[in-house]
């Protein structure tokens, strides 16, 4: 959640949608899958914000989601299961699917977008040592989540139902939401 939101024009985390932040609406999705939930946010929301959730800092700010799920794997060390809090709409059968590839020994998973050819990385699982991978990766100059999964022949998954990874990115996409 620690994006710019420069598109939306206010910090889209923290927009209310019945009653609660966006963030939460996610976060409370994810206890059905996960033991223990954190945050990724950039310094300026540490700052501004409390939560309730424990927090991982980016350690590089504005590098978009790469720096966060590295971030993350620096301060963990584990599995990741990776959600955007922008993807409300994210069924919990789609993550329950997501979490099946990646028992079948998938050292990352995630859904891939034929229509628009791109992976779907703003939900994903990743394994320890794709994460060393993506960190290598991003220390020697690369920024595209994209190029790193095309590189590494990521299985793609196929998405059914591109609606529900609509992210809510402007102010029209709010409103229409």
């Amino acid at each position: 959640m620690g994006g710019l939101s420069r598109r939306m024009g206010t910090d889209k985390a923290f927009l209310l949608w019945a009653g609660k932040p966006l963030y939460r609406h996610v976060a409370d999705k994810m206890w059905t899958f996960c033991d223990e939930i954190y945050l990724s946010v950039n310094s300026t929301q540490k700052e501004k914000h409390s939560f309730d959730y424990p927090l991982i800092t980016d350690f590089v700010s504005d590098e978009g989601p790469i720096s966060a799920i590295i971030s993350c794997h620096r301060t963990l060390r584990d599995v990741l299961l990776v959600m955007a809090c922008d993807m409300p709409f994210v069924t919990q059968d789609e993550i329950l699917s997501l979490i099946d590839a990646q028992n079948l020994g998938n050292n990352c998973s995630l859904y891939y977008n034929a229509r628009r050819a791109q992976y779907e990385p703003m939900l994903s699982i990743w394994d320890p040592g794709m994460l060393d991978n993506l960190e290598a990766y991003f220390v020697n100059g690369g920024r595209s989540l994209q190029r790193f999964l095309s590189d590494n022949n990521i299985a793609k998954k196929m998405l059914r139902e591109e609606k529900n990874f609509r992210n809510l990115n402007t102010k029209d996409d709010w409103e229409k939401f």
